[in-house]
């Protein structure tokens, strides 16, 4: 058996993944409620496309450039910091964002 390989089967290891996708658990959590390791969990999940919620504080991949999009089609476009504090990201995020895409924003 190789690392991270559940002793449950493919089959029953996709039920417990699922049941983690429905009870919003993270990737340790459900390791611990389903007595399996977070190997098993994430390369489940992985294979299945299943986004369990993430606990590592980051955004996730995309938002500040989805949030900046969106934040130029507005008239008028907010503030940088209402923008920050609307969608929860850190404003060097943001900034690092406009800069890429030259766009302009008020601070």
């Amino acid at each position: 058996m190789r690392k991270g390989q559940s002793t449950h089967g493919y089959g029953k290891t996709k039920k417990m993944v699922l049941e983690a996708k429905r009870l919003n658990l993270t990737i340790e959590e459900a390791s611990k409620a389903f007595k399996l390791t977070p190997t098993a969990i994430r390369c489940a999940a992985s294979r299945n496309n299943i986004k369990l919620r993430s606990i590592s504080g980051r955004p996730k991949h995309g938002l500040v450039k989805e949030a900046v999009l969106l934040a130029m089609e507005t008239n008028p476009p907010p503030t940088i910091t209402e923008l920050c504090r609307k969608y929860k990201i850190k404003r060097t995020s943001v900034l690092r964002t406009l800069c890429d895409f030259k766009f302009k924003l008020k601070p």
